[in-house]
């Protein structure tokens, strides 16, 4: 499954577009002191959000409580800050600086702010720093502003935040405003937008994705992740896309991703609509094989024989599902695997390392040609190949007897399915189904207490499902749906995080 997540960078010619536009002019604007140089930009449309969650103004206060500053703008209309633009937080490329990033709309209006600030103790008195106004905030914000814009910024000792806040106010840096991806941002179509160069990535995460990908044309430092979060009725949205002002960059990336086709959904008939998680991936083992053959994968997996993993995924031809179909009485949970599969392979491969590693506490037994028994003290589970394509696994004595038929209310005709349906794989998990066993709510009760399991139901009642999808190539979307589809879905968010806070 990681090996899917990791070629969801294949990125299409549309984006690369996009990216590869004229560089626009951005000189003046407020948001062009981000240096090109940051790891990642987060851009907040503050207004738009207090208005779609209803927030009043103690929960604006929370919310700038967040940001550090709800000392100085306790009250947005009186702050002097435009708040119907973007306002971005910006992680440095030196790693614990962060930067808040704000249009000013009435310096006066600011200056009063920080004077009265400064009378209550509060932050330091203004100076001037150049051409900016600056003070110290709450001993460890680093605040500077002009008519045009106000960044603060901050660190781990005051010191470096000053430094951080110079470097900024200096630009010898390049603006990240000028690359064509940055406008995407601008656009304003979303409640809350993300971009993060990869090169700005972890080198451990860096190597790994590196790991799969072959073409000498690849370049990670020439890729960005752009993505989004929404709020809307009955739903709440996070999605993300990679892209490439580089050609050579996304045709390479093109390659890695020739494998990944739409899922077909044909399994999904055998999972009850009760079904708490389903995972559904589409993969043609042929191309895949060949493609990690050419990378350093298996060379960077020596526990695993390459020889046998081949073989494996050679074999594998189409959908492949894991669900968690409910909880046995003492919460194992029962677990029903399926992949399309062009061989037994798979199943004789299991059954040999069964016997090998774990035959002197367990017994592998023949249930028939190409089916398996495993049992011991503990557990049982019966795994193998039937009508020559259908591999499947699974603990679950009924599933095991009902094997290639429907049942009786599957969960491909519920709402939960029509999203995974239409994409190249995903995760769902059913939240309602969830609060509703008895079983799950008896095993919370006994790891975190009654009392904060009464929270925990109080504060997800309203949710139905989430899930997490790959809608194309390069493009990841997470929803969370809401029981009723005209419900707030961002002041269903805050009253959740309210309820599960009380927990702690």
């Amino acid at each position: 499954m990681k090996r899917g997540f990791l070629l969801l960078g294949v990125a299409v010619g549309l984006l690369w577009a996009v990216c590869n536009c004229r560089r626009p002019d951005v000189s003046g604007q407020y948001y062009d002191i981000i240096p090109a140089g940051s790891r990642g930009v987060c851009a907040i449309h503050v207004n738009r959000l207090i208005e779609k969650g209803e927030i009043t103004q103690a929960m604006q206060e929370r919310l700038l409580g967040f940001l550090g500053l709800q000392k100085i703008l306790k009250n947005a209309d009186e702050s002097g800050i435009d708040f119907s633009d973007y306002l971005f937080l910006v992680a440095d490329s030196i790693g614990g600086n962060v930067a808040l990033v704000a249009k000013v709309k009435d310096i006066t209006k600011l200056r009063d702010r920080f004077a009265d600030a400064e009378r209550e103790g509060m932050c330091t008195p203004l100076t001037t720093r150049g051409e900016y106004n600056e003070t110290l905030v709450s001993g460890e914000f680093v605040c500077r502003f002009d008519s045009r814009v106000l960044f603060c910024t901050m660190s781990y000792n005051e010191q470096q935040a000053r430094e951080y806040a110079s470097r900024i106010s200096a630009r010898k840096e390049r603006s990240m405003a000028a690359d064509p991806c940055f406008q995407k941002i601008l656009e304003g179509k979303n409640d809350v937008e993300l971009l993060f160069p990869m090169k700005g990535l972890p080198e451990s995460m860096r190597n790994h994705v590196m790991a799969y990908m072959p073409h000498p044309d690849f370049d990670i430092n020439r890729m960005n992740i752009n993505g989004s979060l929404n709020f809307e009725e009955g739903k709440a949205t996070l999605q993300y896309t990679l892209m490439s002002a580089d050609p050579a960059v996304m045709q390479a990336l093109q390659k890695q991703g020739d494998y990944l086709e739409k899922v077909s959904g044909y399994f999904l008939a055998y999972y009850p609509a009760s079904t708490f998680l389903c995972v559904l991936y589409n993969c043609q083992g042929d191309k895949a094989n060949k493609i990690l053959e050419e990378t350093r994968f298996w060379q960077n997996m020596p526990m695993v024989d390459p020889v046998r993993a081949g073989k494996v995924l050679a074999s594998l031809d189409g959908d492949m599902v894991y669900g968690i179909t409910g909880l046995s009485a003492v919460g194992i949970p029962n677990v029903l695997v399926c992949a399309h599969v062009k061989d037994t392979y798979p199943a004789s491969l299991l059954s040999d390392v069964l016997k090998k590693n774990f035959g002197s506490v367990g017994k592998v037994e023949e249930k028939g040609e190409h089916r398996y028994c495993f049992s011991n003290q503990m557990m049982e589970f019966y795994f193998g190949v039937k009508d020559g394509s259908l591999f499947y696994l699974t603990n679950d004595p009924e599933a095991y007897r009902n094997l290639g038929k429907a049942v009786e209310n599957p969960w491909n005709k519920t709402v939960m399915a029509s999203g995974i349906k239409e994409s190249y794989g995903g995760i769902v998990l059913n939240i309602e189904e969830l609060l509703r066993s008895p079983v799950v709510l008896l095993l919370l009760q006994q790891t975190v207490g009654r009392h904060q399991v009464a929270l925990l139901q109080k504060a997800l009642s309203g949710f139905s499902y989430t899930e997490l999808l790959t809608v194309a190539p390069n493009h990841v979307v997470w929803n969370i749906y809401m029981k009723n589809k005209k419900q707030n879905s961002l002041k269903t968010l805050i009253e959740a995080g309210k309820e599960l806070a009380e927990m702690k």
